[in-house]
């Protein structure tokens, strides 16, 4: 008895694996067929291909955290003989809210399983990983600028690219001087603009998957301008003349250089009662980082003071009718008053 019941379940082992043999064995692949375009986005697209198996299917996928294990994503069921496709892209089989993802500027795994009406346990397929990668955060990182020296626009914008997918695209956006789309081959890499006027710009990045970013904080300063100097007359009796009143159009934040070292300057006053009359001379030089000092000499005429004397009381009549006032004064006075 024991014989006969061997061989009856040899027998049905036997039948069994005959059955399957004569179906095709569950078999399939999967494709990446986009990975995420941009930085944080969601547009990855993975293809499942069914190339043999018994119908129906159903094909899941999930998202795969080391640690915490599988997400589902999206599960579909599929009918008919193979050959069998599925997508599972942001519009199409995806149940958990958005679309195909990845990990900050890294690689993500997922995971496919096919279930078919293959007898257990051939049914079962687990395709795994799969990856999904993203770039790197695009970024303007190393952007730099050239003042405007001469204030004519000769200023220089150079931008660095970095992150993303190269090669990518400048474009002007805003700013006194438009120029021209640069190209930036790769990541890294930078383009030069040039004969820029001082002000503040906006520029835009494109790189090769049309994921873009703007920068509008981009300064050109303006070069150093130290005016223009009128020529004054002051008082030997002046003891704080401002340098300022013979300037205009200056920058501010300059410093005054007493060119005759008369020692009466300090900052922009000048103590003309400390020197004799004359004419005196002061530079007024303005700075900005990688340009020529901008410098203008203003000169200064010191005239004597006028002296109107000393009164001296004098007493007259009531009967007089031409007192001279020259005769209440010390004889000190200038003539022509």
């Amino acid at each position: 008895m024991v014989k006969l019941f061997r061989n009856f379940t040899l027998l049905s082992a036997t039948l069994l694996l005959l059955s399957i043999g004569a179906k095709a064995q569950l078999a399939a692949t999967a494709t990446v067929n986009q990975n995420v375009s941009c930085n944080g986005g969601d547009d990855g697209e993975i293809q499942v291909d069914i190339t043999t198996g018994s119908p129906n299917f159903t094909v899941e996928l999930y998202y795969f955290i080391s640690g915490f294990g599988n997400i589902p994503v999206g599960s579909v069921n599929v009918g008919g003989v193979p050959p069998q496709s599925v997508i599972f892209n942001k519009s199409t089989n995806v149940s958990w809210g958005f679309g195909l993802i990845a990990a900050d500027g890294t690689t993500t795994e997922y995971r496919v399983r096919i279930t078919s009406g293959d007898p257990f346990p051939f049914n079962n397929l687990l395709i795994s990983p799969i990856a999904i990668t993203e770039p790197t955060v695009l970024d303007f990182t190393g952007t730099t600028t050239l003042p405007d020296c001469d204030n004519l626009g000769s200023g220089t914008i150079t931008i660095q690219a970095n992150g993303g997918t190269a090669p990518y695209t400048i474009k002007y956006i805003s700013g006194p001087t438009s120029f021209s789309d640069g190209n930036i081959a790769v990541d890294g890499g930078t383009v030069d603009f040039t004969s820029i006027a001082a002000g503040t710009y906006e520029v835009q990045i494109v790189d090769a998957n049309s994921c873009t970013l703007n920068k509008n904080d981009i300064v050109v300063e303006a070069g150093p301008e130290a005016g223009t100097a009128t020529p004054q007359t002051t008082c030997s009796d002046i003891s704080n003349f401002d340098l300022f009143t013979g300037l205009s159009g200056n920058d501010s934040g300059g410093s005054w250089a007493d060119d005759d070292a008369t020692g009466a300057l300090a900052g922009n006053i000048f103590n003309a009662s400390a020197v004799g009359a004359g004419t005196y001379h002061f530079t007024y030089t303005v700075s900005v980082a990688g340009c020529v000092d901008d410098m203008e000499t203003l000169t200064v005429n010191v005239t004597t003071a006028p002296n109107s004397g000393v009164a001296v009381a004098q007493s007259t009549c009531t009967d007089i009718n031409n007192f001279d006032l020259y005769t209440a004064l010390d004889g000190s006075q200038d003539a022509g008053g």
